[in-house]
């Protein structure tokens, strides 16, 4: 489901170690795959995610320039692919 020379970003914890694909297709496709590794707050950061809830820290707003719903997602990554409507960074509203 990728253009010709398109990139992969994979984010996200695997469950599994391997994981099969169709690797012929992927070679033909000229693609790029990336891994994205980001520090999960919970393990990493527990004392910034107390001060953060506890709301001693103040607004996160400032860390932010978009807030966009997650059916947004594919104008999300065209934004920040363009660096378009000054992002800098934005965050999915999901709601609970």
């Amino acid at each position: 489901m990728c253009k010709p020379s398109a990139t992969i970003v994979c984010f996200g914890v695997p469950d599994d170690q391997t994981y099969a694909f169709p690797y012929l297709k992927f070679f033909r496709a000229n693609l790029t795959m990336i891994a994205s590794v980001t520090p999960d707050p919970g393990v990493d950061f527990p004392e910034a995610v107390q001060v953060m809830e506890s709301g001693s820290f103040g607004s996160v707003a400032p860390l932010y320039t978009h807030v966009l719903r997650l059916e947004e997602a594919q104008q999300a990554l065209r934004m920040m692919a363009d660096c378009s409507d000054g992002v800098i960074k934005m965050i999915f509203d999901i709601p609970a």
